[in-house]
């Protein structure tokens, strides 16, 4: 339809929404243009812009761009209430400074919702004359912000603009690049003095600041290679900003040891639920758990990858820091879901001692783990991921995902379990299956198409009561075409289920089998057990 004109003159709402369905943003603002019928209805909703290549291809699309926008009245301007601008390439897309000042000039004060991904930004861009922002959601994740006017203050007028409406703040792998001075002997920047009355979500994780001696966007390209960004790049623990309205916040916490917080850092929090913390060590952990808000129901700790690699003599530390994580949670906090990623065993080889000391979180009704373990890991009872399931007696909901975790017994103490889900196949499992609903297992095989047909592995679980399972999920790993897999549930009578899924090409196999109440059986009957096996090309699930 480009370059056509269109001499429809009267058309029903509903098939202009059909008709809007099937055209691209510039054939509905060409229709906008030339056609009344359009001019009420095509602009109410978000604008996505995917930014092409540098180059010719990506400056002819923002000037056909900027032309509709700037051609467009302002009635029609003022329907777009969302903004979604992402690079449609491999790097960062690099945005003329005068382009991005049209573009914003012509949507950004009629905008809710801003969302650049992967965009080079110039800070002063968002507050040039002209440009008023009355933003509820903000997120700049992947770009890269240049502060030139004001390097010592940074985000400040960004977010004090805003103060009023904003409801949402992602600031996720963001890099603000100061290009005029050495950030080594740049003031701290400081975000303490900022309040916003409204704001329920704060998202800070992995937010650096970057002098003159790097490149922002290089900057960014080594973090995504996986190259540990430095921590003095980090804004402080300090900056956090006043919102005593934030009930879900994720911030890293990767700050340099002379980083200290006090409670006076969370007075502003009264209302938090939920946090996502990612820390050095679990010291900084059991710090910062002892600060929170006693209104906090969701925990997640994240120890910083490069924490992974410890020599014995700090196994007694740590696991003298992880206990008084567990005596803060016990204490004073109302948690109901707790989330643990990044330990070892040396973590919890101690643990052994938190039970015979009475610390029990009783409280906590889902967990999630996910260990950094190796192969040469302890196996069977003692398990580094058993011995801290111990402290857990009354979990309803059950999620592991790690590496190197399937040569091992599990076992669960709760007998209230519900829901289970492991992404990968253990040994054999001692759970108390009474009240389990929803059971999701992933076997994957780290071989090649030869080894795997001869792969022969069998999980028992032994007598368990499944008559209140309604949920079997089976996660296939990646296989190649012509693979046969096939599904068998023998619920314990003379009745075979068998489903057979032939492979089309690679990819991941989720079979999920609904089943109806007592189906596996009922209390009484014989014993359940189920089998995995693959030979001579073919996958078996079972439950015999």
């Amino acid at each position: 339809m480009a370059g056509q004109r269109c001499y429809i003159k009267r058309c029903s709402e509903d098939v202009l929404q059909q008709i809007a369905g099937y055209l691209s943003f510039q054939d509905k603002a060409r229709l906008s243009l030339t056609c009344k019928g359009f001019k009420n209805y095509h602009m109410a909703g978000p604008l996505e812009i995917h930014l092409a290549k540098q180059g010719i291809a990506q400056q002819r699309s923002l000037r056909t761009l900027i032309h509709m926008l700037e051609g467009m009245s302002a009635e029609q301007r003022f329907k777009i209430r969302e903004l979604c601008m992402h690079s449609h390439s491999t790097g960062i897309a690099n945005v003329p400074d005068s382009q991005q000042h049209r573009i914003c000039r012509a949507l950004v004060s009629n905008l809710t919702i801003l969302r650049l991904f992967e965009v080079h930004l110039r800070l002063e861009t968002l507050e040039a004359p002209g440009v008023e922002l009355r933003l509820e959601v903000l997120d700049l994740s992947g770009s890269v912000l240049v502060a030139t006017t004001h390097p010592r203050r940074l985000l400040w007028p960004l977010l004090t603009s805003n103060s009023p409406s904003l409801r949402c703040l992602i600031l996720r792998n963001v890099v603000v690049y100061v290009p005029k001075i050495d950030i080594r002997f740049c003031q701290e920047p400081t975000l303490e003095h900022v309040v916003l009355p409204r704001l329920e979500e704060l998202d800070i994780v992995h937010l650096a600041v970057v002098g003159y001696r790097l490149s922002g966007n290089a900057f960014l390209e080594d973090h995504r290679a996986g190259i540990d960004w430095p921590p003095h790049c980090f804004l402080p623990p300090q900056s956090f900003i006043g919102a005593p309205s934030l009930t879900t916040l994720r911030f890293s916490l990767i700050c340099g040891p002379s980083r200290t917080v006090t409670a006076s850092t969370w007075e502003h929090f009264a209302k938090l639920r939920s946090a996502d913390l990612m820390h050095k060590s679990w010291q900084e952990c059991a710090n910062y758990l002892e600060l929170l808000p006693l209104s906090l129901t969701e925990f997640t700790v994240r120890i910083w990858p490069s924490q992974h690699h410890r020599c014995s003599r700090d196994i007694y530390s740590m696991a003298e820091d992880f206990k008084l994580i567990m005596k803060a949670a016990k204490a004073g906090m109302r948690l109901q879901k707790l989330t643990l990623i990044g330990f070892t065993c040396y973590d919890v080889d101690r643990f052994a001692f938190l039970d015979a000391e009475g610390i029990c979180l009783a409280g906590i009704r889902e967990l999630v783990l996910e260990p950094c373990l190796s192969e040469e890991d302890p196996i069977a009872d003692t398990h580094p991921v058993n011995r801290l399931l111990y402290i857990f007696p009354h979990l309803e909901k059950l999620y592991i995902r790690g590496q190197h975790v399937a040569s091992f017994t599990l076992s669960v103490p709760s007998p209230l379990l519900e829901e289970l889900s492991l992404n990968f196949c253990p040994a054999s499992i001692n759970v108390k299956f009474a009240n389990l609903r929803s059971l999701k297992l992933e076997h994957r095989f780290q071989m090649g198409s030869a080894r795997r047909s001869a792969k022969l592995h069998k999980m028992e679980i032994g007598a368990w009561d499944c008559g209140q399972l309604d949920s079997l999920t089976i996660v296939l790993g990646s296989y190649k075409k012509g693979d046969v897999f096939q599904v068998q549930c023998k619920p314990g009578t003379a009745v075979t289920t068998t489903c057979s899924y032939p492979a089309e090409e690679w990819g991941e196999w989720v079979i999920g089998v609904r089943l109806g109440a007592g189906i596996l059986g009922q209390s009484g009957q014989r014993p359940v057990r189920f089998v995995c096996a693959s030979s001579h090309g073919m996958l078996t699930w079972g439950l015999a």
